[in-house]
């Protein structure tokens, strides 16, 4: 999803985690945790930064409507970023 932002771009991107058979079999709160998520801002001059969710939980309050991210690993910061047209 690309939402509007004053400086140039805001991308954000929610897929689903591969949960690996040990993960699985020995059932760990993690497999609870079967999304990913970045965050990314970007310039107009290509350059940026952003936050990866590793693994997250995601819900919906239902009285704001709002959703609700819980990780389970903590964010990892991304810096320096350049979008290459190649």
């Amino acid at each position: 999803m690309e939402l509007p932002s004053e400086n140039g771009r805001r991308l954000r991107l929610v897929t689903d985690r591969n949960i690996a058979f040990a993960e699985q079999h020995q059932g760990t709160r993690s497999r609870d945790y079967n999304v990913g998520a970045i965050e990314l801002v970007l310039t107009p001059d290509g350059k940026g930064s952003g936050t990866v969710l590793p693994a997250c939980k995601l819900t919906v309050d239902k009285k704001t409507q709002q959703i609700e991210i819980e990780t389970y690993q903590n964010p990892w910061k991304l810096t320096n970023l350049m979008v290459s047209n190649d």
